[in-house]
Order: structure tokens, then sequence, then C-alpha cells
């Protein structure tokens, strides 16, 4: 509640039996100093919160299970038990300034409701529940995601804005973040989207100022993306945005450089498919590049007239701290140096 400390739960991908699979450690957030380190099951955690308040700290796992912990001294409170597939992300839901009840959901769609003390509850709870974060992706005011987004199947991980109405969600294998309006019916308008990452994303969380947001993929990238709202509303209104198809999208990179028979070729337009075949450029039919396939530009980059000079910077920078180490996918690349550094 007052950002002092990080929880992180472990777990692996491959479900192999890996040493730390359902641990959990917390770490004070100045230091990374450890404050406390358990675990109650075996199988990979998939989500954590703690409670706005500071009292309660809140990991689902795949073993179906949700483990509520006192935030004080870190000893479990209660397991929430009874869901038939793991839960991927977690809420709390306060009633007058007081954490009680829990929100989960699950890949198949399912949103069940606890209590603090880990039993279930009906739905009726959210009728008077303040929820602290909305990360949950099932319910009725997420439905309409689907109508703004051609392809693509159910969201991935979303977050909604306290301060106005808008939710940013992840849908299906696109690797873009999309902005809608809260809720999300059928006829809601799109708002705009934004590309960034190679493959499908993981995870969006906002900051508790809302000034910053987070996202991590499969491409094994973590972004940090700075928020600007209003700036969000007023590009979905300049292109006027319909929510029909993806027509209202902020093209990205060398989307922009495309003329007019490229853009209606993509779009099976077939005189514009033969006149492309006609003019017989290599770039038209060359498989592409394997990088290509994979990375995608900025949808908001510095204008290069903006930019005063395109030389090498006079900085230097110097490696300070290296926060945890990959040694999932890559062996022998950490050594000491002569002087024992």
């Amino acid at each position: 509640h007052d950002a002092t400390l990080v929880a992180i739960g472990y777990g692996s991908f491959d479900e192999q039996g890996e040493r730390k699979d359902g641990a959990f450690a917390v770490f004070k957030e100045n230091t990374l100093e450890l404050v406390h380190e358990a675990r109650n099951t075996n199988k990979s955690m998939t989500d954590c919160k703690f409670s706005s308040d500071g009292k309660l700290l809140a990991f689902t796992s795949k073993d179906c299970n949700i483990y509520i912990y006192d935030a004080t001294d870190f000893s479990i409170k209660a397991t929430a038990k009874g869901r038939d597939q793991p839960a991927t992300h977690l809420d709390f839901g306060r009633v007058e300034g007081n954490s009680v009840f829990l929100q989960s959901c699950s890949g198949g769609g399912d949103a069940l409701f606890w209590g603090i003390t880990g039993e279930q509850l009906s739905e009726r709870i959210q009728d008077n529940v303040e929820w602290e974060t909305k990360t949950c992706t099932s319910g009725w005011a997420l439905s309409g995601t689907r109508q703004g987004c051609k392809g693509c199947s159910a969201i991935i991980s979303c977050s909604r804005f306290k301060s106005v109405d808008v939710v940013v969600a992840s849908i299906g294998t696109c690797g873009k973040l999309y902005f809608f309006k809260h809720p999300i019916v059928e006829d809601a308008p799109f708002r705009c989207s934004f590309g960034g990452h190679g493959g499908q994303l993981q995870k969006i969380l906002l900051s508790g100022n809302e000034k910053m947001m987070f996202s991590c993929g499969e491409d094994c990238c973590i972004f940090q993306w700075t928020v600007d709202i209003d700036t969000v509303v007023d590009t979905a209104t300049l292109t006027g945005v319909s929510g029909e198809g993806n027509a209202h999208d902020i093209m990205d990179g060398a989307a922009m450089d495309r003329d007019g028979d490229w853009e209606a070729a993509n779009n099976n337009d077939l005189s514009s498919i033969f006149k492309m075949d006609e003019l017989g450029r290599e770039e038209d039919f060359a498989p592409p590049r394997p990088w290509k396939r994979t990375i995608v530009a900025p949808s908001q980059t510095l204008d290069q007239s903006e930019s005063s000079s395109h030389n090498q910077p006079n900085s230097n920078i110097v490696l300070e701290w290296i926060h945890g180490y990959n040694g999932v996918n890559c062996r022998s690349n950490l050594f000491y140096g002569c002087e024992g550094e």
C-alpha cells in the first residue's frame, strides 16, 4: 500500500518441478533486502496482490488455490479452495475502507468471489464492493472487447484506470495494448492501440498514480510506458474511431510509408493485387526475414526533425546493479573479473 515492499511468486512455464516452484519472497523496495521467504505449494504462482491497507497479501497458484497471508508477519491466514482451473488474476475488494473480499478469474472465463478467511461467496457481494484494483479479465463489463479486434480471442490481461473510465487490455496474440472505454459492451467505441512487443502480452499493470504502465510478453521483454490518458482520448477523437475492424489502429513503423496500392492489396483488393504483380517488386513477394516477423516498431517515435543531432551522445553508461540473472536458457556467461570483482 505504501510501495515499500515487493512480493514475488516463483514458478516455471513447463512445470517440471523446479526447486523454487510455489515459493514466494518479499523484499524491501529500496534495497532489495529479503524480508521473508516461504512455500506452501509446489505449483507455480500465477498472480499476487497486496491489499490497499497493507494488511494482507494474496497469491494465486496453478494448484487452483488462493493463499492469503497476514502482511505484518507473513503467516498464512487462509487458503481459498474450490476452483476447477488455476486462477490467473486476482483483485482485493473493500467495504467501508476494509479489505474483506477477493475476486479471481481463470483463462476459462469464470469469475469467483471469496472472503479473506477463504470461504467462497456469491457474486452478489460485488454490488457493494469497491475493487482496489481491476485486473480480472472476466465479467459483463469486458464482454465487448472482441468486437474491436477481429481475429482475436480472449483477454489475456487488463487493468482499469481509476481516474477515468478506461481499460487497457491485451487481447489474443497480436502483442498490442488496446484502450477501451469502460464498460466495454458490443457498441462501445474503440479508443486506440499501441504496439511494441514482438509477441503475446502476458501481463499489464498500472502504477499507483496511473502515470506509468508496465507490460511483459512472450518476447522476454518488460516495457515501461508513460501514460498520458488525455492524449489517448484525444488521439481516438482525432482519428475518428468507429469501433469497426482495425481502421483505428495507430500505424507502426514502415506501415506509414506504404503506398495506397500496397494497402489496398493488403485488404484483398484484386485490382491492386494485379497491379502489384505487374510491378514485380522484389520486396512485394520475397518472404519476410525472420527478425522482421518478430520485431515491431514502437507506435510513437521521435520525429527526426525534432532531433538536433544524430551523433553519438556525450554520455557514458556505467553498470550500477544487476537485478536477477537468467539461468534458464543461458549457461557459463557470468564470470569474475581479474580483480575478483
